[in-house]
């Protein structure tokens, strides 16, 4: 029998074409994809033929999977063993384990139970069959895996879709010597949704550093908190740091990620340590002991100062030569200023003598 009705969506390139012409899925109707439209809580039962090209009988197992974009942007299923969140939970055979003689082909049925919560939108997968440990098993970097091969399948979910999404509380930490960010990422809509970007810091002098904030995703109608690390690590200063955020959505047509929007929050914050105020504080009152020092003493030796009436005619440097003292020590001490000009009557202080 020539497999001419062979689905051409073919999920599982691992596996070697000897093992891939022993068994596969057969459909009267090869130029559809297999898509099913529901509404959420709906249930369908379903039904598709394997059949068993090998000479001898072989022990089969089916199972459903969903589907990811792998390196080379191409759409696989995954394992059985993977965690499932979609078409991977929603399907299951009637009878998964399945004996098969040689050109046999069976009809098995498989049924499809749609979530109430599930959100609107097409999810794909993949129908996979898998030989039983006796039949062809390969190693792996240490682990056994079955050869498969797998058809895929597309679920349409009925219903309006929503995306909306806020960024919260934008903030700045300080502690232990360790900066954080963090802030309050909302999806209020019913898609999935994932947050890429960085936070950009500057400070006063125009010095940029640069926190990447990684991959955030979210569920639907979910809020997540997120604490950001910045490596960097000033002493002090003055600094503004902006959140420069990317909204992505992710297209389960696709299975892959398409930007809807982008925000920016911009926050200011100072780096003080402690060790900083400690010093600065220790200086100031360091000055100010200095100061209140300097103003004792200046008091008591102007106590000992000798009181002295100007004259008619006289200047600071006469009664300066007059006396034998140094004319500018004089005016210090009286706070004279240039141009040093004294008046008839005026009472000022000369230096005790020696």
């Amino acid at each position: 029998m020539k497999p001419k009705f062979l689905l051409g969506l073919l999920l599982a390139s691992l596996i070697p074409q000897i093992v891939m012409a022993q068994v596969t899925f057969k459909r009267d109707d090869n130029s559809k994809l297999m898509v099913f439209e529901m509404s959420p809580g709906e249930e369908l039962t379903q039904s598709i033929n394997i059949v068993n090209f090998n000479m001898e009988p072989l022990d089969l197992e089916l199972f459903a999977s969903d589907s990811v974009i792998t390196a080379t942007g191409n759409s696989t299923a995954t394992s059985k063993y993977e965690k499932q969140s979609f078409v991977g939970k929603w399907v299951n055979f009637t009878d998964p384990l399945q004996t098969l003689n040689p050109e046999e082909i069976r009809s098995v049925n498989y049924t499809i139970r749609v979530p109430d919560d599930a959100t609107p939108g097409t999810y794909s997968g993949g129908l996979s069959i898998a030989p039983m440990p006796k039949a062809v098993v390969q190693k792996a970097t240490g682990a056994t895996t079955r050869t498969r091969i797998a058809t895929g399948i597309y679920i349409k979910v009925k219903g309006e879709k929503v995306t909306s999404y806020a960024l919260d509380s934008f903030s700045h930490q300080y502690d232990n010597d360790r900066h954080t960010f963090s802030f309050d990422f909302r999806n209020d809509g019913n898609t999935l949704l994932q947050a890429v970007g960085a936070i950009e810091i500057k400070n006063i002098i125009g010095e940029s550093f640069t926190a990447p904030i990684g991959n955030i995703s979210l569920l639907k109608n979910s809020k997540q908190t997120t604490v950001i690390n910045w490596d960097k690590t000033p002493f002090w200063g003055f600094f503004t740091a902006t959140a420069k955020i990317k909204v992505l959505e992710l297209d389960i047509i696709t299975n892959s990620y398409k930007e809807v929007g982008q925000f920016e929050k911009t926050i200011s914050f100072s780096v003080i340590p402690l060790t900083a105020i400690i010093v600065f504080l220790s200086l100031l009152a360091l000055l100010a002991a200095t100061l209140i020092i300097m103003k004792k003493s200046r008091k008591s030796y102007l106590k000992k100062c000798v009181p002295y009436q100007v004259a008619e005619g006289e200047t600071l440097m006469s009664i300066a030569k007059k006396n034998k003292l140094d004319w500018q020590k004089v005016a210090n001490i009286n706070g004279l200023k240039a141009p040093f000009e004294l008046s008839k009557g005026q009472k000022i202080l000369l230096p005790p003598k020696k």
